[in-house]
């Protein structure tokens, strides 16, 4: 008897045991509730880094940027290091940036439920070449490739007035750009205020494709004349207009019909804007041969080329762009926007000033 009390205890301890330890289920995970309160991008418009700035109502302990992911309409975007700056406060480096566009960014933590979890912010680009070993650097890679005998020496600035233009029979803007990208060019785009806001997507497009615009008035202005109120309100509206396009204000203004007068260049000077004419050369009036001949006559070093969209020039502009593209590059010209005309010249265009050509 006493044996067999023993051997029954013996079963029983352990079979307590075994009970008390399945009475103790683990604890599940305690989710931690934090707020994405807002996303910032720091309007940079280098194609190079932009700051986003994320902010939360807490802190979120050992966030990574594996933590985060990034959506976007811009392309070539890479994800880079996340800094805490403050309390609730990351900025997240987002690199080599292509193309203007939205960026969403979401969050997913472990341990953490991420209210309003996801944030869409527009960052802006200008893939513009922004020195002058930058642009030297291009040329160096692609002279051949562009179809020249020899390496490029002379600079001249192609620039394009009154748009962005509305498809039509004549072309319009989207029709001009992609003959630009056939030709591999980029030009500067002085558009007027008005065209912008009835045709954004357009002025979009001109920037996205990595065109420079400038201010051409808000409604194709005579601003020669005009006191210094019409002439604020109009460079204004225009500016503002290119503002949500690009990012920042314009800094190149050209006066329609090339009017200009002491009260416009006081308001260009207070703007920031250099005054930007053209050389001797010019679309309007004349026929494809005559634009032709009016270009290639006589193409200067440092020149500024002064032509109009399809939609003002009857679509003859866009017909002889091919012959004036290849008769400049045979004449050893490089063909870029009046910007990188500016940098690779070394000369740093003053607000107020004209400027007929850039050497």
């Amino acid at each position: 008897m006493k044996h067999r009390i023993k051997l029954l205890a013996g079963l029983i301890v352990p079979v307590v045991l075994l009970a008390g330890g399945c009475d103790k289920d683990p604890e599940p995970d305690k989710n931690i509730d934090v707020k994405f309160i807002s996303l910032e991008a720091d309007g940079s418009t280098e194609a190079a880094t932009t700051q986003l700035t994320l902010t939360f109502d807490q802190d979120i302990t050992d966030l990574k940027a594996a933590d985060i992911t990034l959506k976007r309409g811009s392309t070539g975007t890479v994800k880079g290091d996340l800094t805490r700056i403050d309390t609730g406060v990351y900025v997240l480096a987002v690199k080599d940036i292509k193309a203007s566009g939205d960026i969403a960014v979401s969050i997913k933590k472990s341990g953490y439920t991420i209210t309003e979890g996801q944030k869409t912010v527009t960052v802006y680009c200008s893939p513009l070449l922004n020195s002058k070993a930058a642009i030297e650097a291009f040329i160096d890679e692609h002279w051949q490739e562009y179809g020249y005998s020899a390496r490029p020496t002379k600079y001249i600035a192609l620039s394009f007035d009154d748009g962005p233009c509305a498809p039509s029979n004549s072309g319009g803007t989207a029709a001009m750009l992609e003959k630009l990208d056939e030709l591999q060019v980029k030009a500067t785009f002085f558009v007027i205020g008005q065209n912008v806001r009835s045709n954004k997507a357009a002025a979009q497009a001109i920037f996205n494709k990595g065109h420079e615009l400038g201010n051409h008035s808000d409604s194709y202005d005579s601003l020669g004349s005009a006191t210094v109120e019409k002439i604020t309100a109009s460079l204004d509206a225009a500016s503002s207009a290119i503002n949500d396009i690009t990012g920042k204000d314009p800094v190149l203004f050209r006066a329609p019909n090339l009017n200009h007068g002491t009260n416009l260049t006081q308001v260009c000077a207070e703007k920031g804007m250099a005054l930007i004419d053209g050389s001797a050369n010019n679309d309007w009036p004349g026929n494809s041969e005559a634009i032709k001949t009016s270009v290639l006559s006589n193409p200067q070093d440092g020149g500024i080329i002064l032509l109009h969209e399809n939609n003002t020039s009857q679509g003859n502009t866009m017909a002889v762009l091919p012959d004036i593209i290849s008769g400049l590059r045979e004449k050893g010209f490089w063909i870029m926007t009046v910007s990188e005309l500016a940098i690779v010249k070394e000369v740093s265009l003053q607000p107020g000033t004209r400027y007929n050509s850039i050497r």
